[in-house]
């Protein structure tokens, strides 16, 4: 999640200058703490304050007692991980408790799966990864996708590793998975939904094989993604020095 919430965070920042205080909320379990701490460690070196941590059981219904102490020093971003179904009954429960600050989520839900959960009103206004349209490339791939499967995923952006692999077989001009691999790691190359992609990672992961390509952050509006940025990818910041365990 370095790759995601280091873009979306600076871009918070520099967009919405008075959000100073973070909450944040997850799963609990590796996923959940690992993501919290990711947001904690990034929020702490762009200067936000990080004023609550707290964690749910997967599939839990009632989020009131936990929303109630992590809402209770009134943070200005509510920083949210998990399924869709538990961030869309986060959403409505919140803000039905009077929450009026940002919510974000570093991973894609889709507007409209969003709003079957929360409803449109609780949905609205909440900021994440979203292929949100735009013309040229991604318009085309959206087009020719609707046209063939009738509808619309905003996670369907998971084909540039599609396109990675083609690439790389072609560079190697072999089907040797280790001459493919090795022409991995050295290639730029062009995606069917945006551009610049590459491989990166190491001073995080100590190897470069993770895909680094442009951020899509997108917000809710009227059950539809409607794009804010699309940041280009950068080098993750090494991983937190330590990951809360419950």
């Amino acid at each position: 999640m370095g790759e995601t919430i280091g873009p979306m965070f600076k871009w918070i920042k520099e967009k919405n200058p008075n959000v100073k205080k973070i909450a944040v909320l997850g799963p609990n379990d590796e996923s959940g703490w690992s993501i919290n701490a990711e947001y904690i460690f990034t929020g702490k070196k762009l200067g936000f304050e990080p004023t609550g941590e707290d964690y749910f059981e997967r599939n839990t219904n009632d989020f009131y007692p936990v929303l109630t102490r992590i809402l209770k020093n009134r943070p200005d971003l509510l920083a949210l991980s998990g399924g869709t179904g538990d961030i869309g009954l986060i959403l409505r429960q919140s803000k039905q408790m009077g929450y009026k600050g940002l919510t974000l989520t570093s991973s894609g839900h889709g507007a409209a799966q969003l709003c079957k959960v929360a409803g449109q009103n609780y949905a609205e206004g909440h900021i994440h990864i979203g292929l949100h349209i735009l013309p040229g490339l991604i318009q085309k791939w959206h087009d020719e996708y609707v046209a063939r499967w009738k509808d619309w995923d905003n996670r369907s952006d998971l084909a540039t590793s599609l396109d990675l692999i083609v690439q790389a077989v072609k560079k190697a001009d072999s089907l040797d998975t280790t001459k493919v691999r090795d022409a991995m790691e050295t290639l730029d190359f062009v995606s069917r939904i945006a551009n610049p992609c590459r491989f990166g990672g190491k001073a995080r992961y100590g190897i470069a094989h993770q895909l680094l390509i442009p951020i899509f952050i997108s917000q809710v509006k009227n059950c539809e993604d409607v794009g804010l940025a699309l940041a280009p990818p950068v080098e993750p910041d090494p991983p937190p020095p330590e990951v809360k365990k419950k």
